[in-house]
């Protein structure tokens, strides 16, 4: 037990946290400290309110130790001999020594860029560092200022693996079958219809607002097989203009840019794939600007797309760090989302991350209207036989929202952003319950959380540079 080890009492920081100038009647040291501009805190989605304001320093935010802390279940002693907090959390244990730049996790020497300090009588830590060594993962969104912190414990689930940094194509074998042979695009739906939320059936998570601000639009297909390329651009295009000032149509991305990087990663010639095949290509080519490659209406095999010498060199520039992948589902046409898989889902959404899945679809699109909230018609996978089956595989969205409730199919409902222009659902956004997806979500993908967002990857980083040439990284926390 951390207490026997220390010889001291344990306490569980329900109070301020001790003065080390009172402790031990020593010069707490100091640093210059900013305060941040109205940084939030949600632990698990849920707000952290601190009584000492959250500091910037050197580019890093450092918090109270009491709220983050206790949100995420650890156990903190406070050493006044050597001025020295720890904090416990399962079997991992941290030990940060107030302004010392050394730290260590599980006994093992960590580096820290700044160290532990002390403001208004609060021990100020690193967010990043701290909650990361206690098993959380943490997402910074910059339009927001806002960190979120999701404890891996919230979703009772293990993540699971990313993809390699270059995914091979999948294998079409007796045990992969591939893509259904009965699979066909999607048919653009333009019908549009507005939600009229029930009291209390407003969404927990919604990052509608934020992709508003950001002015990611939502652009359509057209007649294309291309659902699963315009998914995958919406999350690339997300995350960058989280980390970036990308916002808006002229930082917008080519779709069609990455469906020839998709082809030629593969070795394929096809409109469209998985979302392997788009990640592989993005890992591969990087991605170019919409304006260097704009989208076509038609895709022809034999004489596709294909971007200049010069714009494969700036996609690749503008991405030296390519956004890891991690999958949330296996691709499994057969069956739906796992519960696990499900939790997974609503964990990533939480983080403030959207999710891309592939999804069958309507024959003849329709709606059910529960509690004021028009999700797609669905039916049970036995209704899908025959020459004439009320669905089919299939279609890919992005899931930007969730509500967790038993009034509702499976237990809640989804947002998705979907391909088909802004003249779909309302403006370009629908619903469907978390039954649909179980019954018949083929693959989920998102982006990957920490540590990569460690590293210096927005491709403005020059206009940020400071006295001397050295980079500021304002996305670290």
């Amino acid at each position: 037990m951390l207490t026997a080890q220390m010889g001291l009492p344990e306490r569980r920081l329900v109070g301020a946290v001790l003065m080390v100038a009172l402790c031990a009647g020593l010069t707490p040291p100091t640093i210059a400290q900013t305060p941040t501009r109205s940084v939030r805190v949600l632990v698990d989605g849920g707000a952290v309110q601190f009584d000492q304001a959250p500091v910037l320093t050197k580019g890093r935010v450092l918090v109270p130790l009491r709220g983050v802390f206790e949100r995420l279940g650890a156990t903190v002693v406070w050493a006044s001999a050597s001025q020295t907090v720890l904090a416990r959390r399962g079997a991992t244990s941290v030990a940060l020594r107030i302004g010392s730049t050394q730290a260590s996790v599980n006994k093992q020497p960590q580096s820290l860029d700044v160290p532990a300090v002390l403001v208004g009588g609060r021990t100020m830590v690193p967010l990043r560092f701290v909650s990361q060594a206690l098993g959380a993962d943490v997402l910074w969104d910059a339009a927001e200022s806002t960190v979120r912190i999701t404890s891996r414990a919230a979703g009772q689930v293990t993540p699971s693996p990313t993809f390699a940094p270059h995914p091979p194509p999948q294998t079409i074998s007796a045990s992969n079958p591939g893509r259904n042979p009965n699979w066909r695009p999607a048919a653009p739906v333009h019908v549009t219809y507005t939600e009229h939320f029930a009291s209390g059936r407003a969404p927990e998570v919604d990052l509608r607002p934020i992709i508003m601000r950001r002015a990611l639009a939502v652009r359509d297909q057209g007649n294309r097989g291309t659902c699963t390329v315009f998914a995958t651009t919406f999350l690339i295009e997300y995350q960058r203009a989280a980390m970036t000032s990308a916002h808006g149509s002229a930082d917008a991305l080519s779709e069609e840019y990455l469906n020839w990087a998709g082809n030629k990663a593969t070795g394929e010639d096809s409109d469209g794939g998985f979302f392997t095949k788009m990640i592989s290509g993005y890992e591969t080519w990087g991605i170019a600007p919409n304006a260097s490659m704009p989208y076509r209406s038609t895709y022809d095999p034999k004489h596709p797309a294909t971007p200049s010498t010069s714009t494969i060199a700036a996609a690749k520039a503008m991405f030296p760090v390519r956004y890891p992948f991690t999958i949330l589902k296996v691709w499994d046409n057969t069956k739906g989302m796992t519960p696990a898989e499900l939790q997974r889902v609503l964990q990533t959404l939480r983080s403030g991350r959207p999710v891309a899945t592939g999804i069958w679809w309507l024959t003849n699109f329709a709606t059910v209207t529960v509690d004021g909230v028009p999700l797609l018609k669905d039916y049970p996978r036995r209704a899908n036989s025959g020459s004439n089956p009320p669905m089919f595989d299939g279609h890919s969205i992005d899931l930007v929202g969730f509500y967790e409730s038993r009034a509702f199919p499976g237990g809640g409902y989804f947002i998705f952003r979907n391909s088909f222009g802004p003249s779909f659902g309302n403006a370009g956004y629908g619903f469907v319950s978390f039954q649909y997806l179980r019954v018949y979500a083929n693959d989920a993908v998102a982006i990957s959380p920490p540590p990569w967002r460690s590293q210096r990857i927005a491709p403005r980083a020059r206009a940020l540079t400071g006295a001397g040439g050295q980079a500021w990284h304002p996305f670290a926390y």
